[in-house]
């Protein structure tokens, strides 16, 4: 079963103050589970100016005990990240998929950040499906997997509302914005 979650919300800062802010968002005090981000290629497109980047993020999730001796998986996680930056439409888009036990679990994230008058409106969805023990017609593996499902959505919720707090972190301390 796939779980999904959305959230959106307003920044208070214009939209070219907050496209420059993407490339600043980590480190930052909010985001521990973010150990590191490599960038792995990057490119500007001569005809259009959309700049595209790729990123390997590395991610300590902090997983239940208990979920880890079910699975048999670590804290230790990596996702790519694809960023395009679009300067003629004025909007940023994001997708991050995990490359770490994709035969157990598939996420995928979108995000986008467009103008909304003078401030920026974010909007997160993603989606979670975990696959490794589904397939086995058993209800106590089956209400294990409900259980993992419901964690990492909760934890997803959790690293997404500290990601937001971050992210306005940073906006502050680069444009101290006394209003926010």
């Amino acid at each position: 079963m796939t779980r999904s979650f959305a959230t959106s919300t307003l920044f208070p800062y214009p939209f070219p103050q907050v496209a420059q802010a993407i490339w600043f968002k980590y480190p930052n005090p909010y985001a521990e589970h973010v150990c590191s981000i490599d960038v792995l290629d990057h490119s500007v497109c001569p005809r259009t100016g959309i700049v595209s980047v790729e990123r390997l993020i590395s991610l300590n999730q902090n997983i239940p005990s208990w979920a880890k001796r079910l699975i048999g998986i670590g804290d230790s996680f990596f996702a790519f990240e694809q960023i395009q930056f679009h300067p003629q439409r004025n909007y940023v888009e994001m997708h991050t998929v995990n490359l770490s036990h994709r035969e157990l679990f598939q996420m995928n994230e979108d995000i986008t950040y467009a103008p909304d008058r003078d401030e920026t409106r974010y909007d997160q969805a993603a989606h979670i499906q975990f696959l490794g023990l589904g397939h086995r017609p058993n209800a106590l593996v089956s209400s294990a997997v409900t259980k993992i499902e419901d964690a990492a959505l909760t934890r997803f919720r959790e690293n997404a509302k500290r990601g937001r707090w971050g992210f306005m972190h940073v906006l502050k301390a680069l444009y101290d914005c006394p209003d926010a």
